[in-house]
């Protein structure tokens, strides 16, 4: 029994170290356009043991993307790159990946980029898979991943 009680706190104090270092995460709101006037949402970056981003992003209260532009059928998320002392050219936005919607209209992706200063803005578009945003920015934020 003792060696139980043993076991249990140290499995508890190892999961509250574990939340505790390294974990932390940055989260922004998502800037909306009046095109989504009943949306809200967020963007939370956390930095990876490999240098890495992960981003998760929550809109709520979208509306069908047909609706905001013809053709659309998914939102698509993009990261652009923030421009660096010396780049001459902005860098190109990179997809980040289709919102995953429910069916009470609310988006959500979790992903993995190399980036750790960047803009989040998400386009209504005919497919995820597209190469580059055709659609008007319904939401934004500037993010910086966290700290590890």
């Amino acid at each position: 029994m003792k060696q139980f009680m043993h076991l249990a706190m140290w499995m508890s104090l190892a999961a509250f170290l574990g939340q505790a270092v390294g974990c932390a995460a940055e989260t922004v709101p998502l800037t909306r356009s009046a095109q989504i006037p009943l949306a809200r949402g967020q963007v939370q970056t956390r930095a990876l043991d490999d240098g890495s981003t992960r981003v998760t992003v929550k809109i709520e209260n979208l509306v069908p993307p047909q609706t905001l532009r013809e053709g659309a059928s998914t939102y698509v998320v993009w990261a652009q790159p923030r421009l660096e002392p010396g780049d001459v050219v902005a860098p190109s936005p990179q997809a980040l990946g289709g919102l995953e919607l429910d069916g009470g209209m609310t988006g959500r992706l979790d992903t993995v980029t190399r980036l750790s200063a960047f803009d989040v803005f998400i386009t209504p578009e005919p497919s995820a898979g597209v190469a580059n945003p055709g659609g008007d920015h319904i939401a934004w934020a500037a993010v910086r991943r966290a700290a590890r």
